[in-house]
């Protein structure tokens, strides 16, 4: 088992992964309205809860827990199947009443079709774990590089035959399928019609502490799209969830990369804190050395990147993407926590540290939905700001390390990415702007000077991050 063998395949699967929702995401949103969009994002906002109940932790508890009986394994795969098939009723039978609550009539046929993944993902989610446990990523990069490439062929093609949100719809449908089809083939484990109440309730504790932490960090992620679906609608909800999606990348991909290959690790390692803090500030690093540019660099030529790739349509992005673009930057280290509290099996502390998250997320969300979407991403932004110390500094406490280490490895990548920021900005006022030439050339020659302005940069103060980097790919 080796963390820069498991980083490179869960990498070379998540680029695929980016590389086709960046393709879907520019190619639906010419063929799709906002309105549409937006009717999706509530879908899955309705799905992102459900899966809370649906996973119930066990995913993790098949990775953590250093010994794992066939026992167990048969268990909580027979209670998975149970609950899929529950949730799938459940959730198409209450398809009139969320749509009531939305305020969205269109949102109960499609809700039926998709809540269809619900029993698909249950059942496949232990193979899943268990490929992941054994470090067998590259047969869990075969399956979803495969999956996603299909998946999103099947639904361009719906798009351009003006099927609306039926075409995402589908494309979940058939990841999901298509994903679990594939683990289960890799994982070779034939589960027998075994329930044993005893294992369930052994890891109920750990179990029931991740379900509340998913319950509680729903909230606080979710809220914003709750709020603005039924204050604002679901054609400005389709302007912020593309926004969001954008900013979301960096934390979805990059971060979810490194997270997902460091867990099993960590775990291993769990009476090893020197090792342990070395690997997890060495993540943070790259997180900070990639996400950090990104972000400003995105923020720099939003107005650019927007009418270029999507169109005039989604004029509103632009302005949202200048607060949540640095929101990411925060996000995308505070979203690491996790695994080392579920690492060490400190879930309890997790759901403390949620919680209070949640409150202070959801509150300053609320207040915002009183003026405009716009003031409410500012809010947002301050929201992420105030939990950012008190999660890293618990976090790193877990470790045996603190946040003087993690800011001496990583403020120098954010103070150069925010000097390229103020450099575009000025050089786009003062200079670029005033050229006669089209704007997909405006935008290269930005992205341009903010690529060689970071590089050298970093080169100059902090060069060995590019060791690092060779050294993890």
């Amino acid at each position: 088992m080796n963390l820069n063998n498991n980083i490179k395949w869960v990498s070379i699967s998540q680029i695929v992964k980016v590389s086709t929702q960046m393709i879907g995401l520019f190619f639906f949103s010419h063929f799709l309205t906002p309105k549409q969009l937006g009717i999706m994002s509530i879908l899955t906002i309705i799905c992102a809860f459900v899966n809370i109940i649906r996973d119930m932790g066990f995913s993790a508890i098949i990775i953590q827990k250093e010994v794992i009986t066939d026992s167990l394994k048969n268990s909580i795969f027979n209670f998975n199947l149970i609950l899929g098939l529950f949730l799938f009723l459940t959730v198409y039978f209450s398809a009139g009443f969320l749509s009531d609550y939305f305020k969205e009539p269109l949102i109960s046929t499609p809700l039926k079709i998709i809540a269809l993944a619900f029993p698909i993902n249950n059942i496949t989610s232990i193979y899943l774990s268990i490929l992941e446990r054994d470090s067998k990523f590259l047969n869990i990069a075969k399956v979803e590089c495969f999956s996603s490439f299909i998946a999103l062929i099947v639904a361009c093609i719906m798009a351009y035959n003006n099927a609306g949100f039926y075409s995402l719809i589908t494309q979940t449908l058939l990841f999901s399928t298509l994903t679990g089809i594939g683990f289960i083939y890799f994982c070779r484990w034939v589960p027998s019609p075994y329930l044993c109440l005893k294992d369930i309730k052994s890891v109920f504790s750990f179990s029931a502490n991740m379900v509340t932490f998913n319950f509680i960090n729903y909230f606080s992620r979710n809220s914003d799209q709750i709020i603005i679906a039924r204050n604002f609608g679901a054609n400005i909800l389709g302007q912020y969830s593309l926004a969001y999606k954008l900013m979301l990348f960096p934390i979805q991909n990059i971060t979810y990369v490194l997270t997902r290959s460091l867990f099993p690790i960590l775990s291993r390692l769990q009476s090893d804190n020197e090792n342990s803090l070395k690997l997890y500030i060495k993540n943070l690093r790259l997180i900070s050395f990639v996400v950090s540019p990104l972000m400003f660099g995105l923020a720099s030529v939003s107005y650019e990147f927007v009418h270029t790739f999507l169109g005039n349509k989604w004029n509103l992005i632009p302005s949202l993407l200048l607060w949540l673009a640095p929101t990411a930057i925060i996000q995308a280290q505070i979203s690491t926590t996790g695994a080392v509290f579920m690492s060490r099996g400190n879930t309890s502390l997790l759901v403390k540290i949620t919680i209070v998250n949640a409150i202070v997320q959801v509150g300053a969300i609320y207040i915002g939905s009183f003026y405009d979407v716009g003031i409410l991403v500012r809010y947002y932004f301050i929201s992420n700001l105030l939990i950012y110390l008190p999660n890293m500094f618990f976090a790193l406490q877990q470790l045996g390390g603190n946040l003087y280490v993690l800011f001496k490895e990583t403020y120098k990548f954010f103070l150069i990415s925010l000097s390229m920021y103020l450099c575009l900005i000025t050089l786009n006022n003062f200079l670029i702007r005033d050229l006669d030439i089209q704007m997909f050339l405006h935008l290269l020659i930005m992205i341009f000077i903010g690529a060689i302005f970071y590089i050298l940069m970093v080169y100059f103060f902090d060069r060995k991050i590019f060791k690092e980097l060779k050294g993890k790919v």
